[in-house]
This record gives structure tokens, C-alpha cells and sequence, in this order.
């Protein structure tokens, strides 16, 4: 079972302690699992209810991510678009992955240059299934999400804050907060490259895990596109749209990425003791 305050850092999760009372209730459970009247192999019915705390199975393994987001902080909601790419081990009608606290306006599974619409049937913490009406073959496919979702008012999954009347979006998804922004399979096991697009007020700056590839301005609407990151899990991706004072770390000989430390506009100063040190801790961890 995986559940919050888990040891997510190492991708590693939580084994939940089955207590077996009688012989003859183990008996049972074991009939039971033989017919399919339970465990993980059942199809989802709409009186089913998906746990998102209970591991994915591996009949679904997700590939690559990319993400195309509304993120205007000073408003109540934001927009997104997920493409997910998948293989499927074997053929299925269900498709089990996260989705909490989010509106879905459609899903739709795309192979072989064919669409096939989904219906989603939400579980419970953060679980979600999405039901085909005919059965899917093995092999690649895609998943085509739309969905709306309110921030959060505290400091997990995509989340704003006020600071000076500035508006900020920032992310958290550690331990199993990722599906509170877009749906996916959040499981540590599960490393992906991610790509994210980020659309925000042209006066707010955006950064993500990936570096800037292309900054586009259109109207009240600033875009930013970046790379594709490495293969990550969904807890490690991370953005953050706002108002900032970029503050440099100078003297860094290092290549690639250009260090900088961002800060809630008007508190650049207070980023002097982070950019002195920042170098030194890097040069520890490698």
C-alpha cells in the first residue's frame, strides 16, 4: 500500500500488515481471489471503487509525459492538457492511474491512429480508473486528458499563495501529490521523461525542471516551452509561475545550467546567504 509519510525519497513505499483472524477466513480469500471476485485483476465496474493508496500493477506502464498548463495564480483555477504515452502488457477495457481533486472534460486513449473515448470513474485518495467500451490490445498507446482543477490553498500538489500583492503558484508533490495537478500514474517506480508548457499572465515569469527552450508572447499571454527532463518520477517534477527577483550565483565553474535562486519580488536581498552557499553544497553532494 502506498500512504502519505512514506519513505518516497528512495522510491520506496509501505507494505501494508494483513491480519488473518481463521484459517477459514484465509480459505475464503483465497476462493475468492481464484474466481476473480477479488484483487487487482478485476475489471472496475461503476459500483467499484479504485483506491489510489493501493500500488498500480504494471499492465500499464507509462512512458513519456507532456503537459500543457494554464497558470494565472491570481485566479481560483487553472487548465491543463496531459498526453501520456503507455504501453499495455496485456490486452484490457481499464486503464488505473491518479487523478484527485481534478475535473476531467474528456480522456480519450489514441493506437494505431484511432481514437477511443473514456469514461472515468473516480476512486478514492486520488485513485481513478478510465473504462473503454471495448477492449484495448497490448502493445503502445496514448492518453489524451483535458481537466480543470482548483489550487490548493496549502502547500501540496499545485498550490498559491499571496505575498505583498503578488500572486505565486508553486508545486509540491512529494509524497503522492502530483495527481492533485494532472492526471498520471503517481508511483515512485514509475520514471518518465516530462515535457511542460506553461501559459501564464505575460507580466509572470515561469520556470520548471527541464530548461527553457522557447518563450513566447502573445497578448495578455506569456508561453513558456521547456525541455524534456530526464527520466523522473511524477513526485520529483516541480514549476512555479510569478512575480520574481532572479538573484545569480556568481563564480559558479560549472557547465551547463546557469545557477540562480528565485525569490517572492522585493526579496531578492535576502537570497545572499543561499547564493554564497549554494556552490559549496553542490561541490559535496558530488
Amino acid at each position: 500500500m502506498l500512504r502519505p509519510g512514506g519513505d518516497r525519497d528512495r522510491g520506496k513505499t509501505e507494505m501494508g500488515w494483513i491480519r488473518f483472524a481463521r484459517p477459514a477466513t484465509l480459505l475464503l480469500a483465497t476462493a475468492l481471489w481464484a474466481c476473480g471476485g477479488a484483487g487487482p485483476s478485476a475489471e472496475p465496474t461503476a459500483g467499484a471503487r479504485v483506491d489510489g493508496w493501493q500500488r498500480l500493477d504494471r499492465s500499464v506502464v507509462p512512458r513519456r509525459y507532456a503537459l500543457d498548463l494554464t497558470v494565472d495564480p491570481r485566479s481560483p483555477r487553472f487548465e491543463g492538457h496531459v498526453s501520456i504515452e503507455i504501453e499495455l502488457s496485456r490486452p484490457s477495457r481499464t486503464i488505473r492511474l491518479h487523478a484527485e481533486a481534478l475535473d476531467l472534460a474528456s480522456a480519450e486513449l489514441v493506437r494505431s491512429g484511432q481514437t477511443l473515448p473514456l469514461r472515468a470513474l473516480p476512486g478514492e485518495h486520488g485513485g481513478m480508473a478510465l473504462l473503454a467500451d471495448r477492449v484495448v490490445p497490448a502493445g503502445p498507446a496514448r492518453l489524451e486528458i483535458a481537466y480543470s482543477g482548483r489550487f490548493a490553498e496549502h502547500g501540496h500538489g499545485l498550490y498559491r499563495i499571496e505575498d505583498r500583492g503578488h500572486a505565486y503558484a508553486f508545486t509540491q508533490f512529494q509524497p503522492l501529490s502530483a495527481r492533485r495537478a494532472f492526471p498520471g500514474f503517481d508511483q515512485p517506480e514509475f520514471k518518465t521523461p516530462f515535457r511542460v508548457k506553461l501559459r501564464v499572465p505575460r507580466e509572470m515569469m515561469a520556470v520548471s525542471s527541464g530548461p527553457m527552450a522557447s518563450r513566447v508572447t502573445r497578448g495578455a499571454e506569456r508561453i513558456y516551452d521547456f525541455a524534456e527532463t530526464r527520466p523522473i518520477p511524477t513526485y520529483l517534477l516541480a514549476f512555479a509561475v510569478g512575480e520574481f527577483d532572479v538573484v545569480p550565483v556568481p563564480g559558479d565553474p560549472r557547465s551547463g545550467p546557469v545557477l540562480r535562486i528565485l525569490t517572492p519580488a522585493g526579496r531578492g536581498r535576502l537570497a545572499g546567504y543561499a547564493a554564497q552557499r549554494t556552490p559549496v553544497i553542490l561541490d559535496w553532494l558530488v
